[in-house]
C-alpha cells in the first residue's frame, strides 16, 4: 500500500530545517500558505474559518492542471506545425499558449509532486473547524447537527449556531446535564479532545503540533488523527482521545476494560496503530488520553510495550504530568511527582534529564 503525504500542512508541521515532519520537502506555495495561516489564527481558535483548502479539493486541482497542461501542449504543438511561429499576427497568441503551458507544468510540480504514485495521501487542515464554536466541539457540533436534520451553519450569529451554541457550550464546560442524551457520545469527548489540543498547544520549545488530522483513500476521509506532535530531538507521537467508561487495564498484551466490552479497547488501539502506520515518519509513542474511566491499579496509566509502537494509556487528570515528562530540558519546571515523571521518560524510552 502506497503512502502520499497531500500538501497543505500548517506551519507547526515544518521542521526548522526545511523537512515536513511526514516526510515530504516544505517547500514551494504549500509551506508559505502553512506559515501565513498559522501566524493569523490558531489552530483551535473559536472563530469562523472563511479558508478551508480540503485534500479533496488539492487532488482535483492538480488534475485539472495536468489536463489543461495536455491541453495547452497539443494545442502548442498544432499551432507551431499550422505554422503559427512565422506569422507576426499570430506570434503574441503563441506566446500566450507556451506561457500557460509552462505555468500549468510548474503549478502540477509545485503542488502535486509530492501525490504522485498512489491514492493514501495526509491532509493537513490549519483551520477546519468552520462551526463557529471551533475546535473539536465544533466538529461534533456539526455532526450533531447533521444526524439532527439541522442545516449547517457558518458562524456564531446565524439563528441555528443559537441553537446548538448552549449545547456546546455546556459540553465545552463539562456540564453534562444540559447535553441532550443524544448528544453525548459525540459532545463530552469532543470537549475533552479540545482541552487535550489545547494542552498541547502549550508545550514547551521545540515542539510542534498539528490537530484534526485526516487519512484520505481514493479521495474519501478513511479516518482521522486526533493530534501530532513533534520534536526534532524526541521524535513523532500521535495523541488520542477516548471516552472508555470503567477501568482500563492491561492483559495478555491488549487493553481490557472491567466489563466485557467486546474487544472495543483493543480494535480501537489497532485502528490507532494502523493509523500511525500511514504515517511517512515512524511514530515513537500513541498516547490515548481516556476520558470518564480510570486506567490500571490506581496509579492512573497503562502501557502496551512490544515490537509495535508503544500505546499508553492514561486518566484525563494526569496528561498534565505527561506533558511535563515529555519537555526535553527542565526550564525551572517544579514537577509534582519526580519520580513519575522519571517514569513516564523511562517507558517512552526518552533520555533521563
Amino acid at each position: 500500500m502506497r503512502k502520499v503525504v497531500v500538501p497543505n500542512p500548517p506551519a507547526d508541521y515544518i521542521h526548522p530545517s526545511g523537512t515536513h515532519v511526514l516526510g515530504h520537502p516544505a517547500v514551494g506555495a504549500w509551506a508559505a500558505y502553512g506559515r501565513a495561516v498559522a501566524e493569523t489564527r490558531g489552530i483551535l481558535i473559536p472563530q469562523p474559518a472563511p479558508l478551508e483548502k480540503s485534500g479533496r479539493s488539492v487532488l482535483s486541482y492538480v488534475k485539472w492542471a495536468i489536463v489543461a497542461w495536455l491541453v495547452f501542449l497539443v494545442v502548442t504543438i498544432v499551432f507551431a506545425a499550422l505554422g503559427g511561429t512565422e506569422n507576426p499576427s499570430t506570434q503574441p497568441l503563441m506566446a500566450a499558449m507556451i506561457s500557460l503551458l509552462i505555468i500549468s507544468f510548474l503549478f502540477v510540480l509545485v503542488v502535486g509532486g509530492v501525490i504522485v504514485g498512489g491514492a493514501y495521501g495526509i491532509a493537513v487542515f490549519t483551520n477546519k473547524h468552520k462551526i463557529g464554536a471551533g475546535g473539536a466541539v465544533g466538529i461534533a457540533g456539526a455532526a450533531y447537527m447533521k444526524r439532527r436534520g439541522i442545516p449547517a451553519a457558518g458562524t456564531d450569529h446565524s439563528p441555528v449556531f443559537r441553537t446548538v451554541g448552549p449545547i456546546i457550550e455546556a459540553a465545552r464546560s463539562g456540564n453534562e446535564q444540559q447535553v441532550p442524551d443524544h448528544a453525548k457520545p459525540w459532545l463530552i469527548g469532543a470537549a475533552a479532545e479540545e482541552k487535550v489540543g489545547l494542552m498541547l498547544n502549550a508545550l514547551g520549545p521545540g515542539w510542534e503540533v498539528a490537530h484534526d488530522i485526516e487519512i484520505y483513500e481514493n479521495e474519501n476521509v478513511r479516518a482521522n488523527i486526533d493530534h501530532l506532535i513533534f520534536h526534532p530531538t524526541l521524535g513523532l507521537f500521535m495523541v488520542d482521545t477516548k471516552r472508555w467508561s470503567g477501568n482500563t487495564s492491561v492483559a495478555n498484551g491488549v487493553f481490557v476494560a472491567d466489563f466485557d466490552d467486546g474487544g472495543h479497547r483493543a480494535r480501537s488501539v489497532d485502528t490507532l496503530r494502523w493509523e500511525a502506520s500511514m504515517l511517512n515518519s515512524p511514530v515513537r509513542g500513541i498516547i490515548v488520553v481516556v476520558v470518564d474511566g480510570t486506567v490500571g491499579v490506581g496509579n492512573g496509566y497503562a502501557f502496551i510495550n512490544g515490537p509495535e509502537t508503544i500505546v499508553i494509556a492514561v486518566e484525563q487528570n494526569m496528561f498534565g504530568d505527561m506533558l511535563k515528562a515529555l519537555n526535553p530540558v527542565n526550564d525551572g519546571i517544579t514537577y509534582s511527582s519526580p519520580s513519575e515523571i522519571l517514569s513516564w521518560r523511562k517507558h517512552l524510552l526518552l533520555p533521563r534529564m
